[in-house]
């Protein structure tokens, strides 16, 4: 069997690991040993879910952007939306990873900051669920609106996908949160409080110094 084969039949054993088994898999995953492996194993992912991104953006923003005219033009807008889905992604992972780690830390956390970007790089393969949910929900709204559903049972059917929705997008939560509560060796609730309560309180305190500027701005 060729390395590319080999690779590919391990990362899908790895996706479904993190998927269905997500306590496990950050059991028996190493929290040391360079960031090679989960960096490829994210790189990859990112791009298999930019490449699931852009039917989603071209029913959504379809009717706004001229894809009838141009067939060059239209490679040139699904490249763009491939391209800022990939990189904004990937640039998501350290960005992300940091805040976390310092959050975590204020609750007590014991991993290293290399522990908490092996946990978000082998998180990314809840996307794999999520993003086909989404579309799903997305191409079903664009049918309704095609169609001219309106009324209550479009509104009951809207009610219907956003609940849907809601599922993958709490269990990839749950996944998170599990990864971080078996690294850093802290309850899950702990885990809950550093990313809840922090970026809150900050939003409030950002928040109250925007509003205190205008006030006083305003005398």
């Amino acid at each position: 069997m060729s390395s590319a084969k080999t690779y590919l039949k391990n990362y899908i054993a790895t996706t479904s690991s993190v998927i269905t088994h997500p306590r496990r898999f950050y059991q028996d995953m190493t929290v040391s040993g360079g960031l090679t492996e989960p960096m490829v194993f994210a790189v990859l992912t990112i791009f298999i879910v930019s490449l699931l991104y852009i039917p989603i953006m071209l029913i959504s923003w379809g009717p706004y952007l001229p894809l009838d005219s141009d067939m060059v033009l239209t490679l040139i807008i699904m490249g763009a939306m491939f391209l800022y889905s990939f990189f904004a992604m990937l640039i998501s992972i350290p960005i992300n990873s940091i805040l976390y780690h310092i959050m975590l830390k204020i609750f007590g956390a014991k991993g290293s900051l290399e522990a908490t970007l092996r946990v978000f790089c082998y998180y990314l393969a809840i996307s794999l669920v999520v993003l086909p949910v989404a579309a799903v929900i997305v191409i079903i709204f664009y049918l309704a609106e095609v169609t001219g559903a309106e009324g209550i049972v479009f509104q009951i059917l809207a009610f219907v996908l956003m609940l849907a929705m809601m599922i993958p997008i709490i269990y990839s939560l749950y996944v998170l949160i599990v990864g971080f509560s078996e690294v850093h060796q802290i309850s899950m609730k702990r885990v809950i409080l550093a990313l809840l309560i922090i970026p809150t309180a900050l939003f409030l305190i950002l928040a109250v110094i925007v509003v205190g500027s205008v006030f006083i701005a305003g005398y």
